[in-house]
C-alpha cells in the first residue's frame, strides 16, 4: 500500500465491529434468534461467524463505532487531500480509552 498509511488496533471488540448486525434485534437474542424463529437454518460455523463480537466478553459494538468513524474519516480526508495535516488521527488513544489500543502512522505524510 502507498503510503500514508496507518494501523489503529482496538481492544476488546469482534470482527462485526464493522457491520451493524449486532444490533439487529439485540433485545430479543439478535439475528440468530430471529433465524430461528423463522426457521432458517444457519449452519455452526455461520452462526459463530454472525455473532463474532456481539456478546460478552466482547464490548458493546457501539462503543467502538465512534472510534471507527473518527479514524475512517480523518484518514481518508488526509489521504485524499481535505486536511494537509493528520491532526483528526492524533490523540486517539486518549480520545478513545478502553477502545482504541495502538495508532501508529506508516510512511511519510502530507
Amino acid at each position: 500500500m502507498a503510503t500514508p498509511k496507518r494501523l489503529v488496533t482496538l481492544r476488546g471488540f469482534g470482527h462485526l465491529l464493522f457491520s451493524d448486525i449486532c444490533e439487529i434485534a439485540p433485545g430479543k437474542g439478535g439475528l440468530l434468534a430471529l433465524a430461528d424463529q423463522v426457521h432458517l437454518p444457519v449452519s455452526g460455523k455461520l452462526r459463530t461467524l454472525a455473532t463474532d463480537g456481539c456478546f460478552h466478553p466482547d464490548q458493546p459494538v457501539t462503543k467502538g463505532w465512534p472510534a471507527v468513524r473518527q479514524t475512517v474519516t480523518a484518514q481518508l480526508r488526509h489521504v485524499f487531500g481535505f486536511d494537509a495535516s493528520s491532526a483528526g488521527l492524533t490523540g486517539l488513544t486518549t480520545a478513545f480509552p478502553g477502545v482504541v489500543a495502538t495508532n501508529v502512522a506508516v510512511g511519510t505524510s502530507r
